[in-house]
């Protein structure tokens, strides 16, 4: 069974803490699309240097463009292809997470470059080829609007399902939809809405968030026994409860699934059973 992250959770912090990651320079994301590839198409994935001409939309193999007086008339090569007996897939693979010019400019040439595959597809609309662009990374799921726009506009309709962009977990289910008749993949996954799993627990003190706890914000609020009163028992109470929103919340930003509660807030429930219930009804109905 594998677990896959959405790329709306694949934030720069998340990619440093997967054991694939080393540096960046190595093409550690690629690799690690690649691989996802093999592993759910059961099959390798093959180098290529096919371009596309932005000028003329010619395909074809280009080894070294810069060389050449026409060298920015080609497209990036594409990072992968895969031959069927009835289609062939070419790959273009982008992990981009973080903001910043570099990002931007990265998923400006993306676009780019999926325009140059409609267009090709225009003109070759009986060509069994299709262009799988796998865009994995935050900031490529914030920018995804761009890209749906493009794919959308009316002189596309009738070639624009023989492109895919979105994420693996995406292409895993377009896959199966559009291709997998012809060729099936028998394949377990579990989608995930969050970060995967490399089958270790890591958590820390689950009683208390440090970060919050410097800003007020905990729900271990308690008294001894000489100080209680009713009254301050009922004001400790709905500050615990109040806070627990607040931590909820930062625990799903951070995807952490585990959250422990206090027993004293169950002592507090039996005192002001009612008035709690309360605004803890209120509470639920908030984070719902």
């Amino acid at each position: 069974m594998e677990y896959f992250t959405k790329a709306e959770f694949q934030t720069k912090k998340w990619r440093l803490e997967q054991p694939w990651y080393n540096t960046g320079k190595s093409n550690d994301c690629e690799l690690y699309q690649l691989d996802n590839l093999k592993r759910y198409l059961k099959t390798s994935i093959n180098k290529t240097n096919l371009r596309l001409n932005i000028r003329t939309y010619e395909l074809k193999e280009v080894l070294k463009p810069m060389v050449k007086d026409d060298g920015f008339d080609w497209t990036e090569n594409f990072d992968g292809i895969l031959k069927r007996d009835f289609y062939t897939l070419l790959f273009n693979l982008k992990f981009v997470c973080d903001s910043g010019g570099s990002q931007t400019r990265t998923l400006r040439e993306v676009y780019h470059f999926l325009n140059i595959q409609l267009e090709y597809l225009l003109l070759n609309p009986e060509s069994n080829i299709y262009f799988i662009n796998i865009l994995e990374g935050d900031t490529s799921h914030k920018n995804m609007d761009k890209y749906i726009f493009l794919i959308n506009l009316n002189k596309y309709k009738d070639i624009k399902n023989k492109i895919f962009i979105g994420d693996f977990i995406e292409f895993m289910s377009w896959y199966k939809r559009s291709l997998d008749s012809k060729m099936k993949v028998n394949y377990e996954i579990v989608v995930s809405e969050y970060p995967e799993f490399d089958r270790k627990i890591k958590l820390g003190l689950c009683c208390i968030n440090n970060e919050l706890r410097e800003k007020g914000i905990f729900c271990s609020r308690t008294m001894t026994r000489n100080n209680f009163t009713v009254e301050k028992a009922k004001e400790l109470a709905l500050k615990n409860i109040e806070d627990i929103y607040p931590i909820v919340k930062y625990n799903d930003y951070h995807r952490i699934i585990v959250l422990m509660y206090f027993v004293c807030l169950q002592i507090c429930f039996r005192i002001l059973q009612t008035q709690i219930q309360k605004n803890m009804i209120c509470l639920l109905q908030k984070m719902h």
